[in-house]
């Protein structure tokens, strides 16, 4: 691709999106822009048409669309290592080939915002979940996560829960390293670990507008039981955000906010997964999160009013 240098680079990671990979890529294209952008595809190796949807787009807009085929399967967080080391917009969009954006002006609203606000780093919207032939349906986990969302410092919002909807993400490129992390393999997503990393070191924005379509049915990441299946690996997810933030976070942290870490700390230390010498990177920087003789006790209370039914024979914990 030519110069000049995209402002945006879409980043789109897709397998096995045939059925609904066109109106993602039509999404994209009819953004209304006065700034270069590139869509780069990481497509997965798919097995059913979704590499010749893409290919038939490329030839198309070659001057918009860098895409990657693959001779064989990455997997999700694999592909995106690969893909996002190719973009070179100053700001990255985020997108998955079964999901769409429903505002044109999606990508100019955000990088005129991020232009206007040099401190915020990441903004994000809101969206609508549809079903699989595209019809807005009602999401409860969508409305549970409407109440939590933030702007501003939320890296300890963050750290409790995540809040941010991928597919309406804009996020400034040189705050985060797109280099592999040696403990990628144990993790079942790559973008709640990278907002993190992003409001670690800068704010958060968010606009009050609904820009895209999550679309939710089966063959979905989100849905699928390896994700369930693969959700105790967010031991090894928190552990590298906890020892980075160690390392990182300058700034001085409030009383509850060391609550929030001392308690995931605890959790990293009891849980079984992990190694010992994880484990002991903990215990070291343990103390500097102490939050006080009073707050500790309230910590372990805590834990053990909800852990303690599981211990109990099943008519005990079960008694008034």
């Amino acid at each position: 691709m030519s110069d000049p240098q995209p402002m945006v680079s879409v980043i789109l990671i897709t397998y096995n999106h045939g059925p609904f990979i066109s109106e993602t890529l039509d999404s994209i294209l009819r953004q209304e822009v006065d700034f270069p952008y590139e869509i780069v595809i990481g497509e997965d190796c798919s097995p059913d048409n979704t590499l010749e949807i893409c290919e038939a787009y490329a030839r198309r807009y070659p001057d918009r669309i860098r895409l990657l085929p693959s001779d064989r399967n990455w997997g999700m967080v694999n592909n995106y290592f690969r893909t996002i080391t190719e973009c070179r917009g100053k700001y990255v969009a985020f997108i998955d080939g079964d999901d769409y954006w429903t505002d044109p002006l999606k990508l100019a609203r955000q990088v005129d915002f991020l232009e206007r606000n040099p401190e915020y780093g990441l903004v994000y919207t809101d969206i609508e979940t549809i079903s699989m032939d595209g019809q807005v349906i009602r999401d409860e986990a969508l409305e549970r996560r409407r109440k939590l969302y933030r702007q501003g410092e939320v890296f300890f919002d963050l750290f409790k829960e995540n809040f941010i909807n991928t597919c309406t993400v804009m996020v400034a490129h040189d705050l985060f390293v797109p280099a592999k992390a040696k403990w990628n393999k144990y993790w079942f997503t790559y973008d709640y670990w990278l907002w993190m990393l992003v409001a670690m070191r800068a704010k958060v924005g968010y606009l009050p507008l609904k820009t895209a379509h999550y679309r939710k049915h089966p063959g979905g990441v989100t849905n699928s039981t390896v994700v369930t299946r693969n959700k105790k690996r967010t031991y090894y997810l928190f552990h590298h955000i906890v020892t980075l933030f160690d390392k990182r976070y300058g700034k001085p942290i409030s009383e509850t906010e060391k609550m929030i870490l001392f308690r995931k700390m605890l959790s990293l230390l009891y849980r079984r997964q992990g190694t010992w010498e994880m484990k002991r990177q903990i215990l070291a920087i343990l103390p500097k999160y102490n939050p006080g003789v009073y707050n500790t006790f309230r910590i372990f209370v805590g834990k053990m009013k909800r852990r303690l039914p599981a211990f109990l024979p099943r008519t005990i914990a079960s008694q008034p």
